[in-house]
This record gives structure tokens, C-alpha cells and sequence, in this order.
């Protein structure tokens, strides 16, 4: 349909009955309810069992929890975060007595949730560098410990700030992260994190980054931009917090 519209300025409701003209959609198609096309093996979209409500349900919520570390892990904390805090008491449960990757995998569905109960799992998997991927995906996706700093990040918890400055610029890149994006990852946390640092590790994030930023000796500085607008350091560049 050539109208010379962008499509966010098409009318809906007359692209869907051009469409049932042309016999893409059916009449039925408009008003069947939608499902989550997120499903866990052996189920199919549409076929009822998985829904919003079944998901809260304790066979449901134990059918996630036993894919945490398995190549349904991914599908399965899309669930948990669908179940909100209805998922909590089992996650709590099953994390008091899971080890390896399935206690990564519930530590990560918890941080989702805002529970912080998981921390020192994600922290032991940013300081160990856990280099493997989500199980089931492709190879180039980032390393585990990533997604165990991004949940770190949602929970604002600065306990890996001090080791992740050591690491800039990280000495040898994951093979499934090149050093830029590494080096990002790290920055967003530390800015996220910033408040809650002590005054010596703020300074000492101050010149990590300004070394990342001037490794030949520039004189620019970096400081850290508080609330009355005024810069630590008196510096230049600020990392807004």
C-alpha cells in the first residue's frame, strides 16, 4: 500500500482490512487473544500452557527453575520475569541448595526480580570471569560474567568496582567480547555504582579512567559530577551521577 506515509502515520484498522482482502489475516485473526510466543520445550505457542497466569503456578515456577543452566535458561528467565515477585519463595528455596551453573542461573533470575539474595553468586562470577556463553545460542553473544555485572548493576551493588578498574584496559578480551565492549560494560557499571562507592575507590575510579582515556600522559581530567554541580578534581570530563 503506497500511501507516502511513514508507518507509525498509518491508520491501523484500515491496514488491517487490507490485509484480509489480500488474504494475509482472517477476520478471526483480530480478535483471537494473543499468547507469549516464548515457550519451553515440548509446548507450543497457543496451546495454553504457558500463559501470564499459569506461569505462577508451583509445577510451572519448578519447570523453570530445573532449565536454569540447561539451553532453556534464556526462555526460562523471560518467565520468572513475567511471574514477578509470585517467583521469589521458590527462587529463594532452590538457590539455597543449587550449585554450578543452575545457582548462576537463579542468582541472575533473582537479580531480575530486584532480590538481592543471589549477590555474592554474581559477584563470584564477575571476579572468576565466567567466559562461557547462554547455553543454546550462538558463540558470539557475551560471556556469562557480563550478564551476571548487568545484574549487579540492576541491584546498583558496588562490590566488583575495585577489581573491574584493575582490569582496564582488559589485558586479554573474551573471545566472545572484543575490549571496547568490555570496557563499556564496565564504565555503565561504574557510573550506575558511583554514589555508593567510598571516597578512595570513587578517586581511584577517577584515575582508572583517566589513564583508559589519556595513556599518553594528556592533562585532562576526570572527576565525578555530584548534585550542586560541582566536579571532584576540578576536572574536565565527569561521570554523571
Amino acid at each position: 500500500m503506497r500511501t507516502g506515509m511513514q508507518p507509525r502515520e498509518i491508520d491501523v484498522s484500515v491496514l488491517q482490512r487490507r490485509l484480509i482482502q489480500r488474504g494475509v489475516l482472517t477476520a478471526s485473526d483480530l480478535s483471537r487473544p494473543s499468547a507469549p510466543w516464548v515457550t519451553l520445550s515440548g509446548s507450543k505457542r497457543g496451546d495454553g500452557e504457558w500463559t501470564l497466569e499459569a506461569v505462577v503456578q508451583p509445577d510451572r515456577l519448578s519447570m523453570l527453575l530445573d532449565a536454569m543452566g540447561t539451553e532453556e535458561e534464556g526462555k526460562a528467565l523471560w518467565w520468572i520475569w513475567k511471574a514477578g515477585d509470585a517467583a521469589l519463595p521458590a527462587l529463594r528455596l532452590r538457590f539455597a541448595a543449587a550449585q554450578g551453573f543452575p545457582r548462576r542461573g537463579i542468582a541472575l533470575a533473582l537479580a531480575l526480580l530486584g532480590d538481592r539474595s543471589g549477590v555474592p553468586e554474581l559477584i563470584r562470577s564477575v571476579i572468576d570471569r565466567d567466559e562461557d556463553g547462554l547455553p543454546g545460542v550462538e558463540a558470539r553473544v557475551p560471556p556469562r560474567w557480563i550478564a551476571c555485572l548487568l545484574g549487579l548493576q540492576m541491584l546498583r551493588e558496588p562490590s566488583c568496582a575495585a577489581v573491574l578498574l584493575d582490569r582496564l584496559p582488559p589485558a586479554k578480551p573474551a573471545v566472545r567480547l572484543t575490549a571496547y565492549a568490555e570496557i563499556l560494560h564496565v564504565l555503565h557499571y561504574v557510573i550506575e555504582v558511583a554514589d555508593r562507592l567510598l571516597p578512595a575507590e570513587q578517586l581511584k575510579a577517577v584515575r582508572a579512567i583517566e589513564e583508559l582515556l589519556n595513556p599518553a600522559g594528556a592533562r585532562r581530567r576526570l572527576g565525578f559530577r555530584r548534585g550542586d554541580g560541582r566536579c571532584a578534581e576540578g576536572s574536565v570530563y565527569s561521570l554523571e551521577y
